[in-house]
């Protein structure tokens, strides 16, 4: 379960928030969605929201058609499927920011500081089962429809005010999943194994995940890891890692809207033969015969 420390991160992030969104201060940064795919080397994507607030430092990031600087105090809305990377700066103290994600039918939240090399350093990460998630993937996407509707042009203020407005119910909705659900109640697992699981459900995206940077994290070494998973669980790790990518890989298949190739890169996957051939041993055919059978489907 998540520290008391990390859990008052949590809630004092969030009531600042609010705070400032009640009293007029609230600062947001909200990249245009693209129209289509654009792969970026270097970047990647998700098909949910993703919310970054910058406690201290700032962070740089680069989309495809513009560049975003986050600055301590400040809020950066990704919208669905725009691909991004982020560099970590200190600047009047310490980098740190906390980063909100919807994988799954839940809610993830993790702190970031700098690592040695530049880049944001997860830590803190607690995942929490609740379907309010839906309810805030909407209204996050429904404030960066309202925000962009009007074009690059000055705002309208309604405009303004329905976008704080849903900011401030998604920032509420949090902060009571953070206060009702703050302590989970333990699953029985290892707590390594139980780390690795969250772990894998919101980095699953990330086509760097493999058990030594999974063991990094947590702070064993991965045979440790792969050893403990193994014994507790019956399955060897990157099997669970494979299966978790191709479930969700199923889920999305289901939605004719998007390409398999956006799929693929969106699962974790820098190759898209690999990912065809690695479902196909798991789920018994081919992505494109899976989606075409979910088509038929009455």
């Amino acid at each position: 379960m998540p520290s008391s420390d990390t859990l008052r991160l949590y809630r004092e992030t969030l009531q600042a928030q609010l705070h400032c969104l009640q009293g007029g201060c609230f600062k947001f940064h909200l990249p245009r969605p693209l129209g289509k795919m654009a792969r970026i080397a270097g970047t990647h994507f998700h098909f949910d929201p993703e919310l970054f607030i910058q406690i201290g430092g700032l962070t740089d990031f680069t989309f495809p058609e513009e560049k975003t600087r986050l600055m301590a105090g400040e809020n950066l809305l990704v919208p669905r499927r725009l691909p991004h990377s982020e560099i970590a700066r200190d600047y009047k103290g310490n980098f740190l920011n906390m980063v909100v994600m919807f994988p799954r039918e839940g809610v993830s939240i993790h702190a970031a500081a700098r690592n040695k090399q530049g880049h944001p350093q997860s830590y803190g990460l607690e995942y929490f089962r609740t379907t309010q998630g839906l309810r805030i993937e909407q209204y996050l996407d429904d404030i960066a429809d309202f925000y962009h509707s009007g074009g690059d042009e000055k705002k309208d203020p309604e405009v303004e005010k329905a976008v704080r407005g849903l900011f401030q119910a998604a920032f509420a909705a949090l902060l009571l999943i953070v206060n009702r659900n703050g302590a989970p109640a333990r699953t029985g697992e290892h707590p390594k194994i139980e780390a690795c699981r969250k772990l894998i459900i919101s980095r699953i995206y990330d086509s760097s995940l493999s058990v030594q940077k999974l063991a990094g994290q947590i702070h064993c070494s991965p045979d440790y890891l792969s050893h403990l998973f193994a014994t507790e669980t019956g399955e060897r790790l990157v099997d669970f890692i494979h299966q978790e990518r191709i479930a969700l890989a199923k889920r999305h298949l289901r939605n004719p809207a998007l390409s398999i190739k956006e799929i693929a890169w969106a699962c974790g996957f820098a190759d898209q033969g690999y990912f065809t051939r690695l479902f196909r041993r798991l789920a018994g055919e081919t992505p494109k015969v899976f989606r075409k059978k979910c088509g038929e489907s009455p």
